[in-house]
Parts: structure tokens; sequence; C-alpha cells
């Protein structure tokens, strides 16, 4: 209770803030998305909870804001100490998130609306708070972007990833374990017909690729400050999510091979997180071996530290 009344305290302007947002949040309740033949409702977060919960890509993006809040809430003595003053230039990213809602509803395209009001939320923030403060809330803004859904624009790369895991768990099933699998395009099957695979679209990546991308974004930005750093290990996403597939196809394939086609399927159908542990052990591993050097401690300090003065003579 302490630290939300700290909060609450450390907000001016709470009511002109609460005035623009509930104005903001109605213009995408009431015209928020005009592609009613997908999801037959007028707004923005009617649309977004039917797309989180009708496809399994990209119910991740429900977990976003939760997300968002614990990181606002861990970080806040940044936001709270930050200099909170009005700022006018803000308004320009309020413009800028209007004309992108009225781009995306015009066009019928509600991704575009949908990252238009994040833009002139972070407008309304800035314009009521201030540059500071606005700077200091901007990276849990940013993964706000991953509510979003953007799993059907990477349909592109379904099925070259899926020829690229096939061929992965091929080649280790036979070059090393020397099992013998065969494989015509994206179908898997032993000599003996034992059991017959077919690698889905889910099954190449794309299906744990934004969970992956959510993952080491939020962990290079909370445990990094370089640059060079935090890119390498957010470019890590791509390939762990395809070689996280790859260890759960040939698991699939071994127990298959050794208890039958049934047992594989069980594998198939109750080990799906063993693709997310893999990455998320990758990730501690990297940033474990990327981590940043410790500041050294300047020698006034650490002589200060290690040779305490004397103590004073008592009084009597």
């Amino acid at each position: 209770m302490d630290s939300l009344r700290q909060i609450w305290n450390a907000l001016p302007f709470k009511s002109y803030f609460g005035v623009l947002l509930i104005a903001w949040g109605a213009l995408f309740h009431f015209l928020g998305n005009s592609v009613f033949g997908y999801v037959d409702t007028p707004s923005l977060y009617g649309w977004l909870w039917a797309i989180w919960h009708g496809n399994e890509d990209d119910e991740v993006g429900m977990l976003v804001p939760i997300l968002v809040l614990g990181l606002l809430w861990m970080k806040r003595e940044d936001w709270i100490g930050a200099t909170k003053q009005p700022w006018g230039l803000a308004l320009v990213l309020v413009a800028c998130g209007a004309l992108l809602h009225f781009a995306g509803y015009t066009v019928q395209q509600t991704r575009v609306s949908g990252f238009g009001f994040l833009v002139g939320l972070a407008g309304i923030i800035g314009l009521v708070w201030g540059r500071a403060f606005l700077s200091a809330v901007f990276f849990p803004m940013f993964l706000l972007s991953f509510a979003l859904p953007f799993s059907s624009l990477l349909d592109g790369l379904t099925f070259p990833l899926r020829m690229f895991v096939t061929g992965g768990a091929v080649s280790v099933c036979n070059g090393v374990l020397d099992m013998g699998v065969l494989r015509e395009g994206t179908q898997l099957f032993n000599a003996q017909k034992q059991y017959r695979f077919e690698v889905a679209a889910a099954c190449s990546g794309i299906h744990s690729l934004t969970a992956m991308v959510l993952l080491t974004v939020t962990f290079a930005f909370l445990n990094f400050h370089s640059g060079w750093r935090r890119a390498l290990l957010i470019a890590s996403a791509i390939p762990l999510a395809v070689l996280g597939n790859i260890l759960r196809l040939i698991t699939v394939i071994v127990v298959s091979d050794t208890l039958g086609e049934a047992a594989g399927v069980k594998i198939e159908n109750r080990f799906g997180f063993v693709t997310f542990l893999f990455g998320l052990l990758s990730v501690f591993t990297l940033g474990y071996l990327l981590r940043e050097p410790r500041p050294k401690q300047s020698a006034a300090k650490q002589t200060s530290t290690t040779n305490p003065p004397p103590a004073q003579p008592q009084t009597v």
C-alpha cells in the first residue's frame, strides 16, 4: 500500500491524464475496427481479444499487458523519480497516432490502427508528464507492440522454415543416431512405415517465434546497456525458435521409432514446452556469456572500505 500511495502522490495532473486517456480509449472502442467480416465488433479491444483466442500463434499477446505492468512495477523508482512537466511537442506523437489510425481504419488494416493507438498513448503520456517521464517508461510501452497480432504477416516464411526444420531433424537422426529416417518434402517416416509424420506450420518455428522475440527483447533491455549485446541477443530469437523445434521433432522421431507412432503423437501433443524450455535455457546461457563487466570501484572508495578510520578515544 505504501508503494501505491507513493506512485499516486508522485503523479501530478492525474485528472488531465484521465480525461485524455478516456477520450483516446473511447475512440478506439467505438471506431477502432472497420473489418467486420472477420470479427464483428467496432472495438479495437474486441478485435484483439478475438484474435488472441482464435489463433494460437498470437495468443501470447494477451500476456503482454501483464508483463508490461510487472516491468513498470519493477522499474517504478526510475519513472517515479523522473521530472514531470507538460511537454507540448508530444502533440506530434498524438497527431501521428491519429493519422495512423485513420489510415488503418480507411484501408481496413486494424493492426495499423493498433500501432496508432500505442503511438498516441505515448504522446498523451509525454504531453501530460513530459519527455523525461516518457523516456523512463519507453521500454514497457515498446513491449506493448507485441500484443498486436503479426503472425499472419510471417506466413511466407512458414514453408521454408518447415523444410529447414525437417531437413535438420533428418540429418541428426540419420547422421548422428543412424536411424534411417526417410523424408518426402515435409513428411517423415521410417523404412518399415511404422510411423508417418507431417511437419506442420506450427513446427516450423513460427508458433514460438513471437514468444522468443518477446523473451529476448525483455531479457536484453533488462540486463544489458551496450547496444551490440542487446542486438546480438535479440537476433538469436529466430535461430533459437527453429533449433527448439528441431529438438522437439527429433524427440518425436526417436520416441516413435522406439515405442511406436502413438507414443510419438503423445510426445508431440504434450511436450510442446520443450521448445520454450530450450529457448529459455539458451537465453540465460547467452546472457551469462555476454554479461557486462561490473564497474570498478574507485581507489579512494576501496581504501576507505578496506582501511576504516581509527576509532576516536572516548572522553570520560
